[in-house]
């Protein structure tokens, strides 16, 4: 008798449970993550000389993610999402395992890339305020390393290898799962913490800047859409607790491949959200500029800056014009002022007697004949 005969045949093989709701959301969320990687790259370079550290990680972010998708569709091929009883067993099981545990490593990678990416854009954002910048430098640290500890011991758990995914391999050597488990744990733990802090903290910097109350409302919009990240990452956490539990496990255990592609997607997506405000100030095609345009008002984000200077933290010496670093233009919020100055001579120009209109600033008047700055 054969292996295969040993099992009996799928109860309702043509039932693909779970799987078409997963491959739906992943394949979505990673789409858009994509595209909004491909933009930011796009607006970099019209606005920088050259692109910046951020924009190379989230690049190699994107890149692990796609993989990772890749790799999850294969394992739907062979019944990912279906139930136990309908799975085509055994082949079908140990072939769609297979999979799920490649996507593993390239999906926890992404994560890694992703965040990292996002330490550093919040630290030419934000990096003014030194405690900050150790903060998001140490967080992160402590987040990637036992994230690469995790993929580690993932795969080191059980010898040899393929007993992870084909459960017919004998006597396989395994060690104690609470080992695996404790560091998953506290990886996403810190990851959870990081996801919370970094927009909590960027928030209370923005709303303390001299600006008008629509642009810093919608620069906050922007920036809280993170939390969204966080509320994922607790749910992944939360589902990993039941994810082998039962006598139906691989259809719970979907779910946990579920949450965690989407946080990996979710990072890198809303990692480019706040660089990409600098699409308002190219020269786009008309239908394109409209559609931000009424985005921007839907947010409250007006281009109406105060024309006097404006503070951070309450400390003299920052102007509006170094706000122009959220919409990547090169230039870390907080710089000395004569890092900025110069964004101020390009864009306000006077002449006697005549309107100027400028792309950040407030349009100024200028008195015929007079030569001094309102």
């Amino acid at each position: 008798m054969s292996t295969t005969d040993a099992f009996p045949p799928p109860v309702n093989p043509n039932d693909l449970g779970r799987g078409p709701m997963v491959m739906g959301l992943t394949w979505a969320l990673t789409g858009l993550a994509l595209v909004t990687t491909l933009l930011r790259l796009y607006v970099r370079k019209q606005i920088a000389p050259k692109l910046g550290a951020d924009d190379w990680l989230m690049l190699v972010a994107i890149t692990f993610q796609l993989v990772a998708q890749i790799f999850i569709s294969i394992s739907f091929k062979y019944g990912m999402g279906k139930h136990i009883w309908d799975l085509d067993m055994p082949d079908g099981a140990v072939n769609m395992t297979m999979w799920e545990w490649f996507s593993v490593p390239p999906g926890l990678v992404s994560g890694i890339f992703g965040r990292i990416s996002i330490c550093f854009l919040l630290i030419r954002l934000f990096g003014v305020h030194r405690w900050f910048r150790y903060y998001a430098i140490l967080l992160t640290a402590c987040g990637v390393t036992l994230n690469i500890a995790i993929i580690v011991c993932l795969y080191a758990s059980r010898q040899p290898i393929q007993a992870l995914w084909d459960p017919s391999i004998p006597n396989p050597k395994r060690w104690d799962p609470n080992i695996v488990r404790d560091l998953m744990y506290a990886g996403q733990s810190l990851y959870t913490l990081a996801d919370f802090t970094f927009v909590i903290f960027p928030i209370f910097f923005v709303w303390r800047l001299n600006m008008s109350l629509n642009r810093r409302l919608g620069l906050i919009v922007l920036i809280a859409l993170s939390f969204i990240t966080g509320g994922i990452s607790i749910m992944k956490g939360v589902l990993a607790l039941d994810e082998q539990s039962g006598p139906d496990g691989p259809y719970a255990a979907v779910l946990s491949l579920l949450s965690a592609t989407l946080e990996q997607a979710c990072v890198i997506l809303l990692g480019n959200i706040v660089p990409l405000r600098a699409l308002l100030k190219l020269d786009i095609p008309k239908k394109l500029s409209t559609f931000f345009n009424s985005l921007t008002t839907l947010l409250g984000q007006k281009m109406q800056a105060d024309s006097n200077p404006s503070t951070l933290g309450g400390a003299s010496g920052y102007h509006n014009g170094a706000y122009r670093d959220i919409e990547m233009d090169g230039h870390g919020l907080g710089n000395k002022a004569s890092a900025v100055w110069h964004e101020v001579d390009d864009y306000n120009l006077y002449s006697s007697g005549q309107v100027k209109r400028t792309d950040t600033f407030a349009i100024s008047y200028a008195d015929a004949g007079s030569s001094n700055r309102p």
